[in-house]
This record gives structure tokens, sequence and C-alpha cells, in this order.
């Protein structure tokens, strides 16, 4: 039984080194906000997008939207492994990671640190 018990240990870590437990880089880390992508314009020049909270409108306020802009260190996660930025396309869906927006007046800004695609 112990034996047992070792290999199921040795294969769950091994399992887990090799990416194949569904983690991302992200656990355990609460999202900014969870939605879809309804915008991948620039922001003064800098990649951007905007999130919409499932559920809420584009017009609504802070927490329920916010754009993001995308600088060259953003993690971009998807399908298990990472991924860049052309991932992130209008009417994804995604959780965005990052410091706690800057809201001006009404529409939050925030540079993402990571991004997680459904």
């Amino acid at each position: 039984m112990r034996i047992v018990s070792r290999l199921c240990f040795l294969a769950t870590i091994t399992l887990a080194l090799a990416g194949c437990d569904g983690g991302t880089p992200f656990d355990g880390e609460t999202p900014l906000i969870v939605g879809t992508i309804t915008s991948r314009a620039p922001d003064n020049g800098i990649p951007a997008m905007l999130v919409v909270e499932d559920g809420a409108t584009s017009s609504d306020c802070y927490p329920h939207r916010g754009l993001f802009t995308l600088g060259p260190d953003v993690t971009v996660f998807h399908d298990g492994a990472r991924k860049d930025t052309s991932e992130l396309t209008v009417g994804r869906r995604v959780s965005v990671f990052g410091p706690i927006p800057v809201i001006s007046p009404c529409l939050p800004r925030s540079a993402a640190q990571g991004v997680l695609v459904h």
C-alpha cells in the first residue's frame, strides 16, 4: 500500500510539472474582471482591450467594465499554454489580472499583467 501511495504522489507531481493538471500561472489570484472583450482599439498608441463583465452593458461603470493595455510583458494563457496577444479577439471571454485600475472618470484603466482566455 505504501508503494502505491508513493507512486500516486509521484504521478501527481509529474503531471503538475508537465502542466497536465489544468493549472495556470494565475491559480489562487482573484481576477479584476471576468467578461467579454468588446473592443481591441489602442489606447494612446498602446494595444488595449475593453472588457465588459458578464451580464453588464458597455455603458456600466467600474467594476463592470475596464480598459486594459497590453504591454510586451503581459502573460496570455489559453488551452493550458502560454500564448500571445493575438488570442485576445473581440467576443472572447477572458479573466484579466493586474493592478487595481485608475478610474477616470467612469472607465477604469489599467495595464493587464495577465489574461486567461476561457
